[in-house]
């Protein structure tokens, strides 16, 4: 198959769970498929790389402009009425690209793709006219995502705002679900919350997240645990939530009982008010890291008490990749089938939270059976090349079946052609 995969992200190196996932696409589907990538981004990525990128596929690069964010009252309260006329949320719809528009256009003439697909926001480039099976990824759905926030929110405009723009999400992807042939989810629930905004939309729980096995290889636990570690982008809103979350409402719990026990936060990009934990000795804040590793099994605990957001987690798969035990909310388990107790502990419930925390920084037995299970877990479930072979027959078949319904068409219409030659 030759397979256009269209991204507003430079997916290299691949250091969020976005980029992972487009990166892992195109690497293990350039192996036996013609593949080529176009990234729609607002910054030259460095030329080397771009040749790394190279290594798998042909790299086309389109500048756009910054998308500028509503900053005053008046912006906030313009961009949101453009927002609700058109249905597709300011920040897509001005990253969209008039020259990218066109390139795909003039390459799908020249190369004929068999199958185009875009992540989220690109998605937008799929409701233009092609010749070829449109494929939507989805890594969550927004609807849902919304709907856990509001759980959370107490202020009152908070609240009138995201559901206001929740609106505005439910129809941006009924706009592009259905204007494409596919779209490709994460998890069987994202199936059924797509399907509750609209019942016509083709989605397809054929894909779900991955983990790199090799770099993250698994070490039995160390036999004393320094404390717990976070690890996830501050800039994505439920990460930095739950670690403040997690700061005011669980870490006493467990300092009283464990004082010695350190809160170590990674992330690119921590607010100002994540910063601020850094002044607690117990609590270390170090932003961006190019490694993990060493840091989460320092630690020797993971935690992952998200409130809000949705997706599979690529900071869950790494840490029981790692053999590093996990305690996480149901958010943060969400489409995984894990039991806690056996894989990693689920909790909800703050008391139960700090509880399950305090268990595995006290008891390295009981670690080390976790760990082992979580491992075999990831290698089971979560391998890339498994996953992408899986996606892979999932594209095969649209576009078979996309080729049988041009060749009915074409008969058909060969017959109507015949019938009025002969009429006439």
């Amino acid at each position: 198959m030759k397979i256009l995969i269209i991204s507003n992200y430079f997916p290299y190196p691949p250091q969020d769970g976005t980029r992972i996932q487009i990166f892992q696409r195109l690497r293990y589907l350039s192996e036996s498929h013609s593949v080529t990538l176009l990234c729609v981004v607002d910054q030259e990525p460095e030329p080397t790389l771009v040749e790394e990128l190279r290594r798998y596929c042909p790299v086309h690069i389109i500048l756009r402009p910054k998308v500028r964010l509503s900053e005053s009252v008046w912006q906030r309260a313009f961009n949101f009425l453009c927002s609700y006329a058109s249905g597709i949320p300011y920040y897509f719809r001005d990253a969209i690209s008039t020259e990218a528009r066109e390139w795909i256009r003039e390459q799908q003439q020249l190369q004929q793709f068999d199958v185009v697909e875009a992540d989220i926001e690109a998605g937008l480039y799929l409701c233009d006219p092609m010749d070829a099976l449109k494929v939507w990824v989805l890594h969550s759905v927004s609807d849902a995502n919304e709907e856990r926030r509001l759980r959370v929110v107490q202020n009152a405009i908070d609240g009138f705002l995201i559901r206001s723009y929740r609106g505005i999400s439910r129809r941006f992807d009924r706009h592009v679900g259905r204007r494409v042939d596919m779209v490709a989810v994460l998890t069987p629930e994202n199936v059924t919350d797509l399907k509750r905004i609209d019942s016509k939309i083709a989605v397809s729980n054929c894909l779900t997240n991955g983990v790199d096995l090799e770099y993250f290889n698994y070490e039995a636990p160390r036999p004393h645990a320094d404390g717990v570690c976070f690890v996830g982008s501050m800039d994505y809103l439920p990460n930095p939530d739950a670690v403040l979350h997690f700061y005011q409402d669980i870490w006493p719990a467990v300092r009283r009982e464990v004082p010695e026990a350190e809160f170590v936060v990674v992330g690119s990009r921590p607010t100002p008010e994540v910063v601020a934990l850094g002044q607690d000795p117990s609590v270390s804040v170090t932003g961006f890291v190019d490694d993990v590793r060493p840091l989460l099994r320092k630690a020797g605990v993971a935690v992952a008490p998200l409130r809000m957001g949705g997706g599979i987690l690529n900071k869950v798969l790494e840490a029981m990749a790692m053999g590093v035990p996990l305690v996480a909310s149901s958010v943060a388990v969400h489409g995984l089938a894990v039991e806690s107790g056996v894989h990693l502990f689920i909790a909800d419930d703050d008391a139960e939270f700090a509880a399950a925390v305090k268990r595995l920084l006290n008891d390295p037995e009981l670690r080390v059976r976790l760990a082992t299970a979580a491992r075999k877990y990831v290698e089971t479930r979560h391998q890339w090349r498994a996953i992408i072979q899986g996606y892979e027959a999932g594209l095969s078949r649209g576009v078979d079946r996309r080729r049988q319904l041009e060749a009915k068409a074409d008969h058909k219409s060969a017959l109507v052609s015949n019938v009025a030659e002969s009429e006439g």
